[in-house]
């Protein structure tokens, strides 16, 4: 639960909560007064953009994923959770991943919500287009994303391998979302792709700490 904790997942679920909610009543602002096939105001336009910045997620992902994997030496080295230490970790690699995880969940639980509000509006007849299988698509993008992030912090934070079997089991479900995006016309390229490659990396980096704990076990 402390690793957990360290990462922010309270605050995670919260801002998930939160801007579904957003997505949902800024979706339902724009096909009320605008509807789906106009162009909106700057104004309306920047307040529907703005927790979507899916590039600077792409950077935060990366370099935090990369310096906390170095960091820690793919969590060999132990991280103290009750003094923070050492600092390289503290204080500069996990800041940036829980700063990844964080805006994963923003982006993917806005377009959650935009996709789960224009569903309704399609499936009452209030609106005929189909946009939330866009919305719906890029959700599920964000989460093949974002969960990889969230799994490297906590096997790297694990040292002692306390979680490492239930972290692992939660891989079923990641190749269950994978196989579901291949069956979808994607508006995001490749996205199959990364997934493959983010698991095949999850899965060494399961296997790479198995071996280690059981060597400090032993």
């Amino acid at each position: 639960m402390k690793i957990l904790n360290s990462i922010g997942i309270t605050a995670a679920f919260k801002g998930f909560v939160i801007f579904l909610v957003y997505g949902v009543l800024t979706t339902l602002y724009v096909a009320i007064k605008y509807g789906f096939d106009t162009d909106l105001p700057a104004s309306t336009l920047s307040a529907l953009e703005g927790p979507l910045s899916i590039i600077t997620f792409g950077w935060l992902a990366f370099v935090g994923s990369a310096l906390l994997m170095f960091t820690t030496m793919l969590g060999t080295k132990p991280s103290n959770l009750e003094t923070n230490r050492p600092k390289r970790v503290f204080w500069l690699s996990l800041p940036i991943c829980e700063a990844a995880i964080a805006l994963g969940v923003v982006i993917g639980a806005t377009l959650f919500g935009m996709a789960l509000a224009s569903h309704i509006l399609f499936m009452i007849d209030f609106s005929p287009s189909e946009i939330h299988i866009l919305f719906y698509s890029l959700a599920s993008a964000m989460f093949v994303l974002t969960y990889p992030v969230a799994f490297i912090t906590i096997a790297c934070l694990d040292d002692k391998g306390e979680f490492l079997k239930q972290l692992s089991s939660t891989l079923i479900f990641y190749i269950f979302l994978i196989l579901s995006n291949q069956n979808i016309t994607h508006p995001v390229e490749n996205i199959g792709t990364a997934g493959i490659t983010m698991l095949v990396l999850m899965i060494i980096l399961a296997i790479y700490r198995y071996v280690k704990v059981q060597e400090l076990r032993a």
